[in-house]
């Protein structure tokens, strides 16, 4: 190996290696979250409508849900109750590093009391 050679060779991986870490960060800048509150032992799935990638879901102790990570995009929200009913589905959208609330049941509560009043 010649001193030209030897001298390319660190130059090429250090430039992999910032291609992989900006590949990383960036990938990181393309998603959001979808977070907001069920009933424990309730589930929520998500599906992303152009994808028709889904993740669901169980609701733990504290009532809170959280998808993490999410392309962005529109995604279709649903609350599945273990009785087998769910509550009508609603849209969000996963913003660039945002974390958007997302809470199906007061959603459908206020469009209840907007058609009553």
């Amino acid at each position: 190996m010649n001193s030209q050679t030897s001298c390319k060779f660190p130059l090429v991986a250090a430039l992999a290696l910032g291609l992989l870490s900006a590949g990383a960060a960036s990938a990181h800048l393309t998603t959001g979250n979808l977070e907001g509150s069920a009933d424990v032992g309730d589930s929520v799935s998500v599906r992303n409508i152009a994808t028709e990638h889904r993740l669901e879901h169980v609701v733990p102790k504290d009532g809170r849900f959280r998808f993490e990570r999410l392309p962005c995009g529109i995604y279709e929200v649903v609350i599945h109750h273990p009785d087998g009913s769910a509550e009508p589905a609603i849209l969000a959208r996963a913003r660039l590093g945002e974390t958007v609330q997302v809470n199906p049941k007061q959603f459908h509560r206020s469009m209840e009391q907007a058609a009553g009043a």
